[in-house]
């Protein structure tokens, strides 16, 4: 088996390197680790603030709960668990990106909440499923990485 594996690494040395980096981006545990707790997080704050706080609505049409203050602790979250997460967070992220990256998470998930709240009104569903009683289905519990995940993997990719 590890003469297979020295034959494989002699064909392609770049593939064998990638695989032996524990933070390399594509594929990441870390990095999928980092943006689910921020989604996690900016989703959770989201609801604190816009509850506690709040004030003019955020898209009425679409999401009438959804305030101005909820989005304000959407991006407060994000950071928060970016803060958390720091410490498997890879190490060659540049500063940019990390004060960059809870922004970008934070409206992706907006966005995607606000995408997936536009397909239920369009079908005339309240839920988006019946799988989590009390949660409003799967959809509804994932909707804000939809987006908040691929543009995060976007930016890091462009990032660096």
């Amino acid at each position: 088996m590890a003469s297979a594996v020295s034959a494989a690494a002699a064909i392609c040395p770049e593939r064998s390197r990638r695989r032996s980096r524990r933070n390399d981006l594509p594929g990441s545990i870390a990095v999928l680790l980092v943006v689910g707790v921020c989604v996690a997080l900016s989703d959770v704050c989201a609801f604190c603030v816009g509850t506690l706080v709040g004030g003019p609505r955020l898209a009425p049409r679409v999401s009438p709960n959804k305030t101005v203050a909820g989005a304000a602790g959407n991006v407060l979250g994000a950071y928060l668990g970016l803060a958390i997460m720091a410490g498997i967070a890879p190490p060659e992220w540049p500063v940019a990106i990390t004060l960059a990256l809870p922004v970008v998470i934070a409206v992706a998930s907006i966005w995607g909440d606000l995408l997936e709240s536009l397909v239920k009104r369009a079908f005339a569903v309240k839920d988006a499923g019946t799988l989590v009683p009390g949660f409003g289905g799967i959809l509804d519990r994932i909707d804000s990485l939809l987006l908040a995940m691929p543009l995060a993997y976007l930016a890091l990719r462009l990032a660096g």
